[in-house]
C-alpha cells in the first residue's frame, strides 16, 4: 500500500536539532514494518496555531491529487 510521512515542527528552532529527522526516521520504520510504500516525505515547519499553514496545506492537496487509494501515518 502506498502511504505519504509528514513530519511537522512549530519553529525553526525544533527544525535544529533531530526532531524532524527522527520523525521521518520512525515513520519509515513503521512504513517498512507494514511493508507500505512511502510515496514521499514532507517536512514541515510551521506552527499550528500561527499564520495560515501554507506548506502543511499545499502538502495536503498533493496527497489528494494522488489517485491510488491512501494510508495516513
Amino acid at each position: 500500500m502506498d502511504c505519504f510521512l509528514i513530519c511537522r515542527v512549530s519553529s525553526s528552532s525544533q527544525e535544529d536539532g533531530f526532531s524532524l529527522d527522527a520523525q521521518e526516521e520512525r515513520l519509515t520504520t513503521y512504513a517498512q514494518r507494514h511493508t507500505f510504500n512511502i510515496i514521499k516525505s514532507y517536512k514541515i515547519v510551521e506552527s499550528s496555531t500561527r499564520g495560515k499553514r501554507k506548506n502543511f496545506y499545499m502538502a495536503i492537496e498533493e496527497i489528494k491529487s494522488y489517485q491510488k487509494k491512501k494510508r495516513w501515518l
